[in-house]
């Protein structure tokens, strides 16, 4: 997963399911994309940053890694 955006949901206290309904994409969708099974597609990437509110360029700047855990 990426960095910024690993970071954004911990810090946030989002779930993947709650931002996945946030964004209107569906977890199943969203969880393969963390998992890096599915890319994040364009339109996930830009309704990801409108619904966290964040730009789309720093969410998801590299590096990624299929690694998620909130420490």
């Amino acid at each position: 997963m990426y960095q910024k955006l690993k970071n954004t949901i911990c810090e946030r206290n989002i779930t993947v399911n709650r931002l996945a309904k946030m964004a209107n994409i569906t977890p199943q969708d969203l969880y393969a994309a963390v998992k890096g099974q599915r890319p994040f597609f364009p339109s996930y990437r830009k309704r990801i940053s409108e619904a966290l509110r964040v730009s789309e360029d720093e969410l998801f700047e590299e590096p990624y890694s299929k690694e998620f855990t909130c420490k």
